[in-house]
């Protein structure tokens, strides 16, 4: 029996080989098609041979194999045959299986997402993908012409993903953004042992009430009292952005409404798998008298808002290495990492070799005057449209510095309030980056409603409202009347605590507003209507009228 058994056995193995081997039989030469990055062309080392398949942007007319059954899937061997499932047959509600790994785009270079590449075309998709252990690599949307909605699937409508990873890929969208689905909505669907690592950047760019997420951007699932959508064993390192509203950027969902779903052994790093706020925007299940024990099981993460209705532990990075208890037959502790997958060989839980510095301007629908959004350089804003821009987005770690004053109404006229272009309130969006005003002034903002009672949550000033994450200095306020449903402020009109580390301080620091400017509100103060976020105002002043129906102050209406 043992003679007979052993060259079975090498049988076996040699035709694994070659099965993989047919994954990745054609080489890519980087002199041609990939991005030169850092290297020195005067080298000699100007072509460099890659042992992977890239795909040619061409569309494939029939699978490997396979019939498109749960039982005998379609088998994906290449990007041309997973742009004939995903976005020519848009899934068909068939079954699919990766045969390796599949590499849409050359993503060898650090930089590689800032050149021209495969544009991955995604829309509606109802299937099931099995990656069985493999990666999907360098999606990638054009950001001149973004679509609304984006990820490996724009549109899933039933069916889902498991053993699953996405790898150095770049997903950017106007509304909703997902590593995996910008929208997950209607039929029911399952994510299970997907993941997507610190390579991949997930961002959405209008201002608006709209999400991004690591594994997907928005779900909804029709308002039911049984489960349509669970994930489990899902974990995201991505790198996620949006300029509208933080509770909406989150690390598995971005946002929800009415989605029955489920969630459990999942964790997401730097960011909250999710938050919902309240009983429509958490798992509609929890709000039709489920537990939420039965709702969410086991689901980490390093970061968390204080009002989340979600059930996640809050843990350390570090511990997240050895002290998450998941499921030990899908996770296992990987040395200097946070736990891997045990369906993906190598890859998954390791930190990637190198994480690109996004240039900012990448994701931007306006043009600053100047800068990158870094400390060292920050965008440089000249115009009204480039300020109303700023103020309505929380742009965590991006800088912005003045670099004239400006005029948002003309205020030379004695009469200058009628017909006034209005300035923004706000009762979402906060900002959490940091603004230099270097000494210029901002004249005219105008807001003329009346302070009413329910309104708390609205901010009325400069910026709207302020994370602790920001500070905003050397900027002055002058001929401008703010009079709005919430609380104002010459300079913010709250400071709230959202999504941010408790040690985190607002500071405000050597801007005026003064005696030209009128604020009125519900807490009303010369510099910050409400600081409900740890705040610290230094070398201000204020002699502005200020007025409130509930409180007022100075300089902080209250604290």
């Amino acid at each position: 029996m043992k003679n007979i058994l052993k060259p079975i056995s090498l049988i076996l193995v040699l035709l694994m080989v070659l099965t993989f081997a047919a994954c990745g039989e054609k080489t890519a030469d980087k002199s041609s098609s990939a991005p030169s990055g850092d290297k020195d062309p005067s080298s000699g080392d100007t072509s460099e041979e890659i042992d992977y398949e890239i795909w040619d942007a061409t569309v494939a007319t029939s699978f490997a194999a396979g019939t498109g059954s749960e039982s005998d899937p379609y088998i994906i061997k290449n990007g041309a045959e997973l742009a004939l499932a995903i976005t020519e047959k848009k899934g068909g509600g068939s079954y699919y299986k990766l045969a390796c790994d599949i590499h849409l785009n050359d993503t060898s270079d650090t930089y590689w997402m800032l050149q021209n590449n495969n544009v991955w075309r995604a829309g509606d998709f109802e299937g099931t993908l099995d990656g069985d252990g493999h990666c999907i690599y360098g999606i990638w949307f054009e950001n001149e012409s973004r679509p609304e909605d984006a990820g490996l699937v724009t549109h899933l409508t039933g069916g889902g993903f498991k053993n699953l990873g996405i790898r150095e890929s770049y997903v950017v969208a106007k509304l909703y953004a997902g590593a995996f689905a910008g929208r997950v909505t209607d039929g029911k669907s399952l994510f299970e042992n997907c993941f997507a690592d610190e390579t991949v950047y997930v961002q959405y760019t209008d201002m608006g009430h709209n999400g991004a997420g690591g594994i997907m951007g928005y779900s909804c699932s029709g308002g039911t009292t049984e489960p349509t959508l669970e994930i489990k064993n899902c974990y995201s390192k991505a790198n996620v952005r949006g300029l509208g509203q933080m509770a909406r950027v989150n690390g598995i969902i971005g946002t929800s409404w009415n989605c029955a779903y489920t969630m459990s052994g999942c964790y997401s790093v730097g960011l909250p798998p999710y938050r919902g706020t309240n009983e429509n925007t958490c798992s509609y299940l929890v709000k039709h008298g489920w537990k939420s024990g039965d709702v969410y099981k086991n689901n980490y993460t390093d970061i968390r808002g204080p009002i989340d209705m979600e059930d996640f532990t809050l843990i350390t990075k570090e511990k997240m290495k050895t002290d998450m208890k998941l499921d030990s037959d899908a996770y296992e502790n990987v040395d200097g990492a946070t736990p891997k997958l045990k369906v993906f060989a190598e890859v998954s839980g390791k930190p990637a070799a190198e994480t690109a510095d996004m240039d900012l301007l990448r994701y931007l629908i306006i043009d600053f005057s100047g800068g990158t959004g870094a400390e060292n350089n920050p965008f440089i804003v000249t115009t009204e449209e480039q300020l109303r821009y700023v103020v309505a987005g929380y742009w965590e770690n991006t800088y912005f510095k003045l670099g004239r004053d400006l005029y948002i109404n003309d205020t030379t006229k004695s009469q200058w309030t009628g017909g006034a272009k209005l300035w923004s309130q706000s009762s979402s969006n906060s900002f959490g980056g940091h603004f230099d005003g270097a000494g210029h002034t901002v004249y005219g903002l105008y807001l003329n409603n009346t302070p009413k009672a329910g309104n708390e949550d609205y901010g009325i000033g400069l910026f709207p409202k302020i994370t602790p994450a920001a500070s905003i200095k050397n900027v002055n306020i002058k001929d401008s009347y703010l009079s709005g449903a919430g609380n104002a402020g010459g300079i913010a009109g709250m400071v709230v605590t959202e999504m941010v580390s408790s040690d985190k301080t607002a500071v405000i620091e050597n801007c005026t507003v003064d005696e030209s400017v009128t604020l009125n509100g519900l807490i009303s103060g010369g510099i910050v209507g409400y600081a409900e976020g740890k705040t610290d105002v230094k070398n201000c002043k204020s002699s502005a009228a200020v007025d409130a129906t509930v409180t007022k102050g100075d300089l902080i209406g209250k604290k």
